[in-house]
């Protein structure tokens, strides 16, 4: 047997320790990074100094036993920079004896042992149940007569307290003779027109993992999960700009239709630790927020999610991490950061090389600058401004940097595109902008368990890549 002492919880990058236990008859250990050998022991302690890059990258770490022969006699694999969900679901098919599947067998766990207290069941994309209360939730959900000459798939979302969501998928029938569990992957794509790529057969060599063309199962679109990491000031920024228009934050036809998306929040300040040696930084995330009950600016606006409220914040991280949140939830996606006048200073190349990692995981990230423009301003806060200036200068200081110059230090840090929000107007089409472009994704569901730099899409695609370059 073997096992990670470390715990992969936080983004991993740089040299980093990397520690775990053995039992007999394993007598040494060959480290596996991506594949590429990065260490190898015979003797305890294990431990191994490991360098992940200086760009954040999903990895695979694999360790294999090795008996006194030299034969593999154990292995543990750990995905980095990819979040696990504390929660999951498996579905099974009960089928009659000529083969026809009856209904879906589910079965759930989940790290604090709490029930689900809700399930949505879809058949070919389309809802077959939805199920509320602790109850009532079933483990056997019937199924119709189905043609098995044609390719179906089932998928399980199952809702618990904490506000984590567990999914799990299964595909059978066709020319697959077979049934594909969840060890299948989501690859999340972006198409010119809403109504483009919504059927398998459209996807036909669309998708190549390693360079080779990949079975693409199922094609889905539909609810999106959005990660929000919101930097302080900007939360006042966009109150004080819809200080008189709270009750319309919920009007679909201004700012589009959230009703059934789930947003998240990562707090912008971590907590620190250190494990087997391994120095990590945790992001608190928050539990869903429904868009049924109210738009993304409603949430922005109201929700105070900030559990480090006293730390400093630090923005790179927190983004990196919703990045890796978003891309475990095999829906349309996106991350959106927003910023005020009071944000901390980003390195130039920092922010850029945040952005490349949620590019490789395939998540769109959207930047919004915070700040009322001075045609917002009330007299008296102008008066003030004005006074903050001289004040400055009197004392041979520099005076505090204006809206212009804060922007343009955020365009730097972080890269383009940083969205301008002055007026309310700027942050109407920012939203609508937001909720087109999650509306364009697709999920293309790929045979077997690949992390996302393995992927990639053919030459000619009629889409591109979620969260890659225009």
């Amino acid at each position: 047997m073997i096992t990670f002492l470390t715990l992969f919880l936080g983004l991993f990058t740089g040299t980093q320790t990397v520690e775990l236990a053995v039992e007999p008859p394993v007598e040494r250990v060959e480290l596996l990074l991506d594949g590429e050998r990065v260490g190898y022991d015979t003797h305890a302690p294990f431990r191994f100094q490991v360098d992940f890059g200086a760009d954040p990258t999903p990895h695979r770490l694999t360790a294999v036993g090795l008996d006194a022969e030299g034969e593999e006699v154990a292995r543990a694999t750990r995905d980095l920079n990819l979040i696990p969900r504390a929660v999951g679901v498996e579905v099974a098919l009960e089928r009659a004896a000529d083969g026809q599947p009856e209904a879906a067998l589910l079965s759930w766990h989940s790290v604090d042992h709490s029930p689900p207290e809700r399930l949505v069941f879809w058949l070919d994309g389309e809802t077959l149940t939805e199920v509320d209360g602790f109850d009532a939730i079933p483990e056997r959900v019937p199924l119709p007569a189905l043609d098995l000459d044609d390719i179906h798939f089932v998928t399980a979302e199952l809702y618990f307290p904490s506000g984590q969501v567990a999914r799990a998928e299964r595909v059978f029938g066709g020319e697959l003779g077979r049934e594909i569990d969840t060890d299948n992957t989501a690859v999340a794509v972006e198409v010119e027109g809403r109504r483009r790529l919504r059927r398998t057969e459209q996807a036909e060599g669309l998708v190549l993992v390693d360079g080779r063309p990949a079975r693409v199962l199922a094609v889905e679109h539909g609810p999106a999960e959005v990660v929000i990491v919101r930097e302080r000031s900007s939360r006042r920024e966009m109150a004080m700009l819809t200080a008189d228009m709270q009750i319309e934050l919920f009007n679909p036809l201004i700012y589009g239709d959230w009703a059934d998306d789930r947003l998240f929040f990562i707090g912008p300040a971590p907590r620190k630790l250190i494990t087997a040696g391994a120095r990590q930084a945790l992001y608190p995330m928050s539990p869903a927020f429904p868009g049924a009950r109210g738009n993304l600016i409603h949430w922005l606006v109201n929700e105070g999610y900030d559990p480090e409220a006293f730390s400093l914040q630090e923005l790179p991280g927190a983004v990196a991490m919703a990045g890796m949140l978003a891309v475990t939830a095999a829906r349309p996606r996106a991350v959106l950061l927003t910023i005020g006048p009071e944000a901390p200073p980003v390195e130039p190349g920092e922010g850029e090389r945040v952005r490349r990692f949620l590019e490789r995981l395939g998540v769109p990230l959207e930047i919004w600058y915070v700040q009322r423009d001075v045609s917002d301003l009330t007299r008296d806060e102008r008066v003030a401004e004005r006074r903050r200036r001289v004040e400055a200068v009197a004392a041979g200081e520099p005076p505090p940097p204006g809206r212009h110059e804060n922007l343009e230090r955020a365009r730097r840090g972080w890269g383009e595109p940083v969205e301008d929000i002055g007026v309310v107007g700027d942050l109407t089409d920012a939203t609508r902008a937001l909720r087109d472009r999650i509306a364009r994704q697709r999920i293309l569901w790929i045979d077997g368990d690949h992390l996302p730099t393995e992927v990639s899409l053919a030459p000619g695609a009629p889409a591109r890549l979620a969260g890659g370059a225009d």
